[in-house]
């Protein structure tokens, strides 16, 4: 083997040696296993569905203690555009507050404004956020919350699982209850919701265990009910709303995939708790949107053909 450390003698020493230069069950896939006992502990419903598409990211988060850093003078990213139409939503609640389209457009421009959305971007989307506002108000006419209506609702589920404690957290974007006292569960995407499929399949289960808390009561001030619907309203150029579990590719109750959530949900933390369990990266890169942040981590460049910005397609 080269001696005097030469990075180019190493590579010329490791082209000759050829396919034995490395243990034939070599890979550069990062394959962790080693974590806290009894982790994980708790999680929210969005970080299992993380963990369901790329464990790595979580354990990169959890284990590791390591976080994404924003980059400096970046454009608005979705995730600050998507809490600045959240809390725009929210105002337009409060009590007293004009219930209008022309309200709302000004309260999207005043809280993208302060999450740093540039003037002229402002002046640009100004036709596209009176579409989305005129759309919103005529959606939120058809609504029924005549048993009252809660904003930003957390809420927690304590479970055993596999010998140990795990707690399920959540945040509601929109809680309806009805004259009749069931309740509906809406989520605000800014995107494109998970589809029917995904549900299906388990990969994403967000909503089917917001209807498992609800029914058990877990949400704060939101006594237990029946969840007669877990609705989808993409607030985008082009705004939807979409009922979970009425379409063509999925026919079932909340109460029906909640029961399926809850299965599903023990099996996965049992499973990630077991000494030999691997969080590999991204394992289903096709039901990955893009990178959580951890694919440098993972050196993805070096062994998967997928990546050069992030994950794969949806």
């Amino acid at each position: 083997a080269p001696e005097d450390g030469n990075p180019l003698d190493w590579v010329r020493h490791l082209r000759a040696r050829g396919r034995n230069a490395l243990p034939q069950d070599y890979s550069a896939e990062p394959r962790p296993t080693q974590r806290p006992e009894g982790w994980p502990k708790r999680m929210s419903v969005t970080r299992i569905d993380t963990l369901q598409r790329d464990p790595y990211a979580i354990w990169a988060e959890n284990v590791l203690g390591l976080s994404e850093v924003e980059a400096m003078n970046a454009d608005l990213g979705a995730r600050q555009r998507g809490t600045a139409i959240h809390k725009a939503l929210e105002t337009l609640e409060e009590e007293g507050a004009e219930k209008s389209a022309g309200r709302l457009v000004e309260l999207l421009q005043e809280n993208l404004r302060m999450a740093g959305e540039p003037e002229d971007a402002l002046a640009a989307r100004r036709a596209i956020l009176e579409r989305m506002a005129g759309w919103y108000m005529q959606w939120r006419g058809t609504r029924d919350a005549s048993g009252g209506l809660m904003l930003e609702r957390s809420g927690t589920l304590e479970f055993d699982i596999a010998g140990a404690p795990f707690t399920l957290s959540a945040t509601a974007d929109r809680i309806e209850r009805h004259a009749d006292g069931a309740l509906s569960v809406v989520d605000f995407k800014t995107g494109n919701p998970p589809s029917d499929k995904e549900i299906k399949t388990g990969l994403s289960q967000q909503m089917p265990l917001q209807a498992l808390i609800a029914e058990k009561g877990g949400f704060k001030g939101v006594g237990a009910a029946a969840v007669a619907s877990l609705d989808y309203v993409s607030f985008k150029a082009s705004p939807s709303a979409r009922t979970v579990g009425t379409g063509r590719d999925l026919r079932a109750s909340p109460a029906e995939l909640a029961v399926e959530a809850e299965a599903g949900l023990l099996r996965l933390i049992a499973a990630y708790r077991e000494n030999e369990s691997t969080f590999l990266s991204a394992p289903r890169v096709q039901f990955v949107k893009y990178d959580n942040g951890f694919n440098r981590l993972a050196r993805r460049a070096e062994w998967a053909g997928d990546t050069e910005e992030g994950g794969g397609d949806d």
